[in-house]
């Protein structure tokens, strides 16, 4: 999963495409893995099999009408679907699919997302980040991580949840990273690790920063329309709020590259300001709440990805805090649907077996 900590927002289209964007996040596993899977496999029979552990729903398709039809952002195989239409692997005609099928046979896909929805962790972009990833290497279709990245940002448009960039880089690549782009289509990448090996630094930030599902479930889609809208229309604050992100994802890279804790924890609140201006609805009584019982203990704290719901995280400001945030988290899990997660670096990325 990614966890973005600055500049998010100013990866997502049509902002990144006129101005650039500037991200910092980090991956990471949840309970000690990566909680995406996609498995890919040939089958004799003439049919695609798309199943969605998680969702517990499966499909056999045999005809391109079935296929097309992904712009369902509720459809837990839309982005199966999106993914193989997106990459052009079979024929858009319906006699011509059923040749393709009966002389190659079919192929089956599998994913599995052991996170809860609306996690605010960048799951449908990393998914489709396996899954595009998945396919080329079944399908032989020669793909850089540029390509990737800009795959999972077209396929983002295509079933109309309309993400940006950061959250494909944010799973793919391993660490934690600076990420920036310039202005046009598509965006080119410059990413810089950060604190790369500096193992203090970095098992410092895992102990300190706290990871914890609210169980308040929300859709990116909605708070996203509301940001575009508010952006094409030129709304004064809005283009401010998204420059002055640029600046925050530039100050965080500084202040993680001199390790200077009390500056990230600043920056955090700097950012979770920025997302509730951008949108209200970025947060409610009930995530103020959570957030009013560990405040003092804490240097930074927010909502990760677009908010309104999903995962909070919390930068204690010392390892006593730490145990006591964790302490009030615990309590407030035992109440209500939210979870204490206990998370780690992901310096691996995206793996292929």
């Amino acid at each position: 999963m990614r966890l973005d900590l600055a500049g998010g927002w100013t990866d997502t289209p049509p902002y990144t495409f006129e101005k650039g964007g500037a991200v910092v996040n980090i991956a990471i596993n949840l309970e000690g893995v990566p909680p995406i899977r996609v498995n890919g496999r040939f089958i004799d029979e003439p049919v695609i099999r798309l199943c969605s552990k998680d969702a517990n729903k499966t499909s056999c398709i045999a005809k391109v009408g079935e296929l097309i039809n992904y712009a369902v952002p509720g459809d837990p195989l839309a982005i199966h679907k999106a993914t193989i239409v997106l990459l052009d692997i079979i024929p858009n005609e319906e006699q011509a699919l059923n040749e393709f099928l009966r002389h190659s046979g079919g192929f089956e896909i599998n994913t599995e997302c052991a996170v809860p929805m609306g996690s605010g962790l960048g799951t449908s972009s990393i998914l489709g980040a396996a899954l595009v990833k998945c396919l080329c290497e079944m399908m032989n279709i020669p793909l850089t991580n540029d390509l990737l990245f800009n795959c999972v940002l077209k396929l983002e448009q295509m079933f109309t949840t309309g993400g940006g960039w950061q959250d494909q880089i944010g799973g793919v690549i391993g660490g934690a990273k600076f990420t920036t782009t310039m202005p046009g289509i598509p965006p080119i990448y410059n990413i810089t690790q950060i604190q790369d090996g500096n193992d203090d630094f970095l098992n410092e930030l895992q102990k300190r920063l706290i990871l914890f599902y609210t169980g308040v479930p929300r859709i990116a889609k909605n708070i996203l329309e509301i940001v575009v809208i508010r952006y094409l229309s030129r709304e004064k604050e809005v283009v401010e709020i998204l420059n002055h992100l640029m600046d925050n994802a530039r100050d965080m890279y500084e202040a993680m590259s001199s390790s200077d804790f009390h500056r990230i924890g600043q920056l955090i609140n700097e950012y979770w300001e920025m997302k509730k201006q951008l949108v209200p609805g970025s947060t409610n009584q009930e995530i103020e709440d959570i957030m009013s019982e560990v405040k003092e203990m804490a240097s930074g704290i927010g909502l990760a990805g677009a908010g309104g719901g999903g995962f909070m995280y919390i930068l204690a400001k010392d390892h006593e805090s730490t145990q006591k945030i964790r302490e009030k988290l615990y309590k407030t899990a035992l109440k209500s649907d939210s979870k204490l997660y206990n998370w780690d670096f992901n310096f691996d990325g995206m793996e292929i077996q």
